[in-house]
């Protein structure tokens, strides 16, 4: 499989690890390479997500990183208007997905429509998330002195949300794996294009390349495009990355 891009000419540092399975991995890794431009007008331009099981770790190039700090820094940080209007922003998007989340735990059933809802909404709110992290990363130390408590509040404030998200996607793997007679694990496998496939024709990823993806993978982004590699594959490509 060609490369997106060759991993070894980039410094990857590793940005987060933490218990999302790839279904949440993927999605992380897509708008920071993609869709965050769509709400905060600037994107990373890679990532790198590594997912084994419930377990999945993300990379991203310190250089990529900089520029994007620098760009949501000068955006966000300009007063004490634009930062106060973005920090509150952030916390009510916060509140806005938690709702959606526990709505849909509270259900018997997730509709397909709702479920769409869930995700896109999803998207949205991460772009944010995704910016704080980088302002307090990349702001000069004078700015950073005036606005960090606001920030770090603001960011330990969302933190639950990634928490009510992926029991949400836990529940809906679980409610198709039902209906179709698939183990949930490989459900949680998809990817959000494989998933609105899915609502239209029924059909799924070969399982054995689903139960590989659970076993060990990895998944580079560019922009839009990904590539999804499993096995050694995955494994060699992650020594690249952390420098193993």
């Amino acid at each position: 499989m060609q490369n997106l891009f060759d991993p070894k000419k980039f410094n990857w540092e590793k940005y987060w690890a933490g218990n999302w399975h790839f279904i949440s991995a993927w999605s992380f890794g897509y708008y920071y390479a993609y869709s965050v431009k769509e709400v905060m007008g600037e994107n990373l331009r890679k990532a790198a997500v590594v997912s084994r099981g419930r377990h999945s770790r993300c990379y991203l190039d310190h250089k990529d990183r900089e520029r994007f700090g620098q760009f949501i820094c000068s955006k966000v940080t300009k007063n004490n208007k634009t930062t106060e209007a973005f920090c509150l922003d952030l916390k009510n998007k916060a509140d806005t997905l938690i709702e959606i989340s526990e709505n849909l735990l509270g259900k018997n059933t997730v509709s397909e429509q709702k479920f769409i809802h869930f995700t896109e909404f999803f998207q949205r709110y991460s772009g944010l998330h995704v910016s704080v992290r980088h302002i307090v990363d990349f702001l000069d130390e004078e700015k950073l002195a005036k606005y960090l408590t606001r920030l770090q509040e603001s960011l330990l404030y969302a933190d639950q949300v990634y928490l009510k998200t992926e029991m949400v996607f836990i529940k809906w793997a679980k409610q198709i794996a039902n209906e179709i007679g698939l183990d949930e694990r490989l459900i949680l496998c998809l990817t959000s294009d494989e998933i609105a496939r899915f609502y239209v024709t029924g059909e799924l990823p070969d399982q054995q390349d689903l139960k590989n993806r659970s076993d060990n993978s990895l998944i580079i982004f560019k922009g839009s495009s990904y590539e999804v590699y499993t096995g050694k594959e995955a494994e060699d490509l992650e020594k690249q990355l952390s420098g193993g």
